[in-house]
């Protein structure tokens, strides 16, 4: 008889994410393959069920929402604090394109490979993020 899987908290994946965005910026070999694990934890978060123990982590480090930030930023925020913002915006930028494609967390990782890796795939939701923006002020 099998036992139910324990379902992972949000604490839990924050701590994992934050372990592993640590071992990427150390990591020159594995730091791709780290990266990617990282940013599926932050896709699990968002996708977390339980949005009010996500938003209550994020209290708790006091990442608060600015004007313009989405809650993946934020995520992004907390996780890669050292990263320059530059990263941080590419990582934003390649969660929410990976998100509007349906992308599961357990699907990140082959998506950002097959795309190019994450700079790539940011540049693109940029282009699109903009080319929206130009046909909403035409219309």
């Amino acid at each position: 008889m099998k036992t139910p899987r324990r379902k992972v908290t949000a604490e839990e994946l924050f701590e994992e994410a934050c372990r592993l965005a640590h071992e990427a910026s150390r990591s020159k070999l594995r730091k791709r393959r780290v990266l990617y694990d990282a940013l599926s934890r932050i896709l699990a978060l968002y996708d977390y069920d339980r949005q009010s123990e996500v938003e209550a982590l994020l209290r708790k480090h006091h990442v608060r929402a600015r004007k313009d930030s989405d809650q993946i930023t934020r995520l992004v925020r907390l996780i890669f604090p050292q990263d320059a913002r530059q990263l941080r915006n590419w990582y934003a930028s390649a969660l929410r394109r990976a998100k509007r494609y349906g992308i599961t967390a357990d699907q990140l990782s082959g998506f950002l490979a097959e795309y190019g890796g994450v700079e790539k795939v940011a540049r693109a939701e940029h282009v699109s993020a903009r080319r929206s923006s130009d046909a909403t002020k035409l219309s």
